[in-house]
């Protein structure tokens, strides 16, 4: 696929969302998951609406206001790891577009966080888990 597909796709996928992106391709996952292949952090730097960190009580959360507010993420102050939430689209990309397990998707996710939020909150020593478990 040339670099001008792959910005064409990663584009609408920033501007109309990943789930109209699906329906424009007629539902085909494999060019959306090519595109990410080489970079799949790729897609949450590109999010139109970044996580902010909220403290509430022993709480610290990463939340998202945008068409809808949500909890990206939280960990509690002295515990060991961190709630990656898995009812986000963001989350359900990685599984059902990426393919990736459970565990590739919430270290994947983590490791994001840390990236982008480490100057306000110890990330990188926690052990990242979905919410259902």
């Amino acid at each position: 696929m040339k670099q001008v597909h792959i910005d064409k796709i990663k584009k609408m996928v920033t501007d109309v969302g990943i789930r109209t992106t699906l329906k424009l391709l007629g539902g085909n996952k494999d060019i959306i998951r090519k595109v990410y292949t080489d970079n799949p952090i790729s897609y949450l730097d590109n999010l139109k609406h970044k996580p902010y960190v909220y403290k509430a009580a022993n709480r610290i959360l990463f939340k998202v206001r945008g068409d809808r507010c949500y909890n990206f993420a939280w960990f509690d102050l002295g515990r060991d790891y961190i709630i990656i939430n898995n009812h986000t689209t963001e989350y359900k990309f990685y599984k059902s577009i990426m393919g990736l397990d459970i565990r590739q998707t919430c270290d994947l996710i983590k490791d994001w966080l840390d990236k982008h939020y480490d100057g306000f909150v110890e990330i990188k020593k926690l052990k990242p888990i979905p919410d259902s478990i």
